[in-house]
């Protein structure tokens, strides 16, 4: 199975690196122009942009640059024209922060999720229930930038509690790890009743009612493993959108992620630089849902069998 996912993984990373290459070549204005005017603070002579072309290769024609673009990236050879250091250097330095922040996401979510829709699902139709359901319907409504300014101006304008930008420690980390989490953490709230829902009216749970369990041994020894494997799924699919989709977030508070660094250099029409990021990111996908699937065997051994 790992052998197969890791050549479907090349698949993916090639094709969603030539189309990422494509669009962004195929888009309006010149990657030079922008890339100078940036890094001068004036606009470019028409000498400085032939260079500048010819240095990087982006006079040649679109196939053969994307030969080139390819050849440099496998080999680890392929520089970013903004800072003028290797993609993949550029890609380590900035991904423990993406990695930090969509962790943080992830753990926030979870550690609040799957006990509310545990506890929603064992109260159906209470107050709790009714609660945490308009609670969820709330998190999976509010757009993440919306509610990232509202963080900032009730916690940091208001009652100057934590600190609006930067990377400097957990404070920092606060306010961007509940917006980037509030959407999943609904999510997760959700699937989580649905699935425990489903699971208590199961046969073998009336069995193992039927046999004077108590409702906690009940709950956690035969409903939850069962009930948590749809939100390992959910999971799995959102933490890799995380990793490639805090960019919105990492912009807002400017946090120095790999989201903050996509979005500039699609400003600039850095398509080198971005065609290597959607590679790194490609892969981090195929990972993150190899690594969903090794858990469902754990979790579910009929998927071992079959």
């Amino acid at each position: 199975m790992i052998v197969k996912r890791l050549a479907t993984a090349l698949l993916v990373m090639f094709f969603a690196s030539f189309l990422s290459f494509s669009l962004l070549y195929l888009a309006p204005g010149n990657v030079a122009e922008a890339v100078l005017k940036e890094q001068l603070g004036f606009e470019p002579t028409e000498d400085e942009v032939v260079a500048f072309m010819a240095r990087y290769n982006l006079d040649q024609p679109f196939l053969v640059q994307y030969y080139i673009w390819l050849k440099l990236f496998v080999t680890g050879k392929l520089v970013c024209p903004q800072t003028g250091d290797s993609v993949i250097g550029e890609f380590l330095y900035r991904f423990p922060v993406t990695l930090t922040l969509a962790f943080s996401a992830v753990l926030f979510a979870t550690t609040l999720g799957i006990p509310l829709g545990i506890v929603s699902a064992i109260r159906k139709d209470s107050i709790i229930d009714n609660v945490c359901r308009i609670i969820a319907s709330l998190g999976v409504s509010i757009p993440s930038f919306w509610l990232a300014l509202l963080l900032i101006l009730f916690f940091c304008v208001k009652l100057k509690l934590l600190p609006a930008f930067g990377l400097g420690g957990l404070k920092n980390m606060i306010l961007p790890t509940i917006a980037l989490g509030l959407h999943i953490f609904a999510s997760i709230t959700r699937v989580m009743r649905g699935s425990m829902l489903e699971v208590l009216n199961e046969q073998y749970i009336l069995v193992s009612r039927a046999k004077g369990l108590p409702e906690r041994a009940v709950i956690i020894r035969h409903a939850l493993r069962n009930a948590v494997i749809p939100v390992v799924t959910l999971i799995g699919l959102q933490f890799g959108h995380l990793l490639g989709g805090a960019v919105i977030i990492e912009s807002i508070f400017s946090l120095p992620g790999i989201g903050k660094f996509l979005m500039d250099s699609i400003f600039a029409r850095d398509y080198i630089a971005v065609s290597g990021f959607v590679v790194f990111i490609a892969f981090l996908f195929v990972v993150v849902n190899l690594i969903v699937d090794i858990v469902y065997m754990i979790l579910d051994p009929r998927v071992r069998v079959e």
